[in-house]
């Protein structure tokens, strides 16, 4: 029993060494960790039964906050999963991650500073919708030059992802050179 309460104790908090009894990395495996999910979860919820029961500016600003954590932590798991699909080195990297940073935040920017970008971002949620629910309902942005209050919610996406990165930096040093794992320290 003790071997077994030290296992579960000694590597997998203290050290990000990949060993026996702590878990290997996977592409978009960081979208189980309890930021995401919970991230995905308020969202959801939010959207459709927070807004709809209550419809008012804290609804409005939690969905612009979970969106900002969720959808750069998404968009980096489909770059992941889009690499192992073709064979290619998949873990991200910090560059990878700014990039994704600044497409979000400036996807926000955009859409809630000119009513005619979020009418086309909109059209294209419509359009993402549509394998989902069979018809084509374009996703509704209201303009609200106070949704950009929500910007500092990126950095929770970067702590999150960072530590990802930087957690399996440490563990392929542990780990021979693979395919699937990045043995470059390069940013």
């Amino acid at each position: 029993m003790a071997a077994v309460r030290d296992s579960l104790t000694s590597g997998a908090e203290a050290s990000p060494r990949v060993g026996r009894g702590v878990r290997q990395p996977a592409p978009a495996d960081f979208l189980i960790r309890p930021v995401p999910v919970l991230a995905g979860a308020a969202l959801v919820l939010n959207d459709h039964v927070l807004k709809a029961r209550y419809g008012d500016v804290i609804t409005g600003k939690l969905s612009d906050a979970a969106g900002l954590v969720f959808a750069p932590l998404l968009l980096l798991a489909i770059v992941e999963l889009v690499r192992a699909a073709r064979r290619a080195p998949w873990p991200i990297r910090f560059r990878d991650l700014v990039a994704v940073l600044v497409l979000v935040g400036g996807a926000l920017v955009v859409t809630k500073l000119s009513p005619s970008s979020a009418r086309i971002v909109g059209d294209v949620g419509g359009g993402l919708r549509f394998p989902i629910r069979g018809t084509f309902d374009r996703v509704t942005i209201t303009h609200d030059t106070t949704d950009l209050w929500m910007l500092p919610a990126l950095a929770i996406a970067w702590l999150e992802a960072a530590a990802v990165i930087s957690w399996r930096r440490s563990a392929s040093r542990s780990l021979p050179c693979t395919r699937t794992s990045s043995c470059a320290d390069s940013i």
